[in-house]
């Protein structure tokens, strides 16, 4: 039987001191500080209620990037886009990056290069990651193999190359971000092409199974799967039929995809999500349609089911719930709560339906160690109301919505706050 040596847990006793007494600096400071967010307030911001939960009573974990953080396992957050548009007013997000980034998956791209000729860098510190190991990987194979004195030198020389000299290279090198900016088959291969294997003349391996099993696999085709619009055809049926799915998901988990993802990428964080409809009733079909049309209540309040089927009433409610199995709370979350905000926005507009809420629950929900300080400033602030989102209806299909369909208003939040990516 092999034995294994594991880590003392001494040592992780130790590990786990520091980071209580990094966290109960932070709250100490935050208390301090006197935050804003009154329990009123909090029931209603449900983003800076997970942030406070967490940092009040999260437990010490030790992660792969080796930053480490304070996190909790298992909690919700609800934002009713009646309440506005669930976009941060505790520090500024870049909303450009959200809507370029979402548009990205639902084109089911891959590559950053479309991110970064429209100025967004979320996602390039990990293929510049990769880039640079690689490079100091190659340079220290040619060292090995010549055995001498200047290759070492150079092994020991070789300098990473920064952010914007590797944007640089994706945006103007000829063939440099085929080769370096995919991801790999990350979030929108998964949305829009998930590869599956399909066999011709039915199952041939049981009609047949004196042939060998060349034959079986020559005999295979593979059929990309558009999660996205067979979803948006699920809720498309129900005007006709009246019947709601419960099957109306998506899926960015891909088992057999996940070492392809890891190599320049992450696995999804966010891997699965689900649309729920409900028949609203003819009170808020018609307040719903009077704010849309910009009607008074007086002028609708005789219309009827009838009335408001002839002028192409929505008649569901749309609901997105997100399962999001590691979240980034400072950094991540708040991206991650706009761009599903949108993204039910979008498929409600496309069916015809009212958006209604988005549920984000959250797996391992955490604060890394060098993001407390910046946790206490943002929880030191008091929330503002959420801004208005509107969307240009140009009778446009999911993957035909541009930038400038997306139109802002009321935006006032705090001063952005930075931290750094753990890669």
């Amino acid at each position: 039987m092999e034995t294994r040596q594991n880590i003392p847990t001494k040592e992780l006793r130790s590990k786990e001191d520091e980071l209580l007494i990094l966290q109960q600096k932070a709250i100490n400071l935050l208390q301090q500080k006197k935050p804003s967010i009154s329990p009123e307030l909090i029931k209603y911001y449900g983003y800076e209620n997970s942030l406070l939960q967490t940092l009040m009573n999260g437990k010490p974990k030790f992660d792969r990037t080796g930053t480490d953080t304070i996190g909790i396992h298992g909690h919700q957050s609800r934002f009713n886009l009646d309440h506005g548009f669930p976009l941060l007013t505790t520090k500024k997000v870049h909303l450009k990056s959200v809507i370029h980034e979402l548009l990205w998956l639902i084109r089911g791209e891959t590559n950053i290069k479309y991110l970064v000729e429209n100025g967004v860098s979320i996602w390039s510190d990990w293929p510049l990651k990769h880039y640079n190991q690689s490079r100091r990987n190659d340079t220290q194979f040619h060292a090995s193999m010549s055995g001498t004195i200047i290759a070492e030198y150079e092994t020991e020389s070789i300098q990473d190359i920064s952010l914007d000299e590797f944007h640089q290279k994706i945006l103007h090198e000829q063939g440099f971000a085929e080769r370096w900016g995919d991801l790999g088959p990350v979030y929108g291969k998964q949305w829009r092409a998930w590869e599956h294997w399909t066999v011709y003349q039915g199952d041939i391996k049981k009609q047949n199974p004196h042939l060998n099993i060349q034959i079986f696999e020559d005999s295979a085709h593979m059929r990309p799967i558009d999660q996205i619009q067979a979803t948006i055809d699920a809720i498309n049926r129900q005007h006709e039929t009246g019947v709601i799915s419960r099957r109306m998901l998506v899926s960015a988990w891909n088992v057999s995809d996940l070492p392809a993802m890891v190599k320049s990428g992450l696995p999804p964080c966010h891997c699965l999500f689900q649309f729920h409809s409900r028949l609203m009733t003819l009170k808020e079909r018609l307040i719903y349609w009077a704010q849309k049309n910009e009607k008074s209540l007086a002028y609708v309040e005789k219309m009827t089911d009838d009335d408001l089927d002839r002028v192409g009433a929505p008649v569901y409610e749309l609901d997105l719930q997100l399962y999001q199995r590691s979240c980034d709370s400072f950094l991540g979350v708040p991206f991650n709560v706009a761009s599903y905000a949108l993204l039910l926005m979008m498929v409600a507009q496309v069916t015809n339906c009212k958006p209604g809420t988005f549920i984000h629950d959250y797996g391992d929900f955490h604060i890394y160690k060098n993001h407390l300080d910046q946790v206490v400033e943002q929880l030191s602030r008091e929330p503002r109301p959420y801004p208005t989102m509107k969307l240009v209806n140009r009778g446009q299909k999911i993957d035909e919505f541009q930038f400038d369909d997306f139109i802002l208003e009321g935006y006032n939040p705090h001063p952005q706050i930075k931290a750094p990516v753990a890669v």
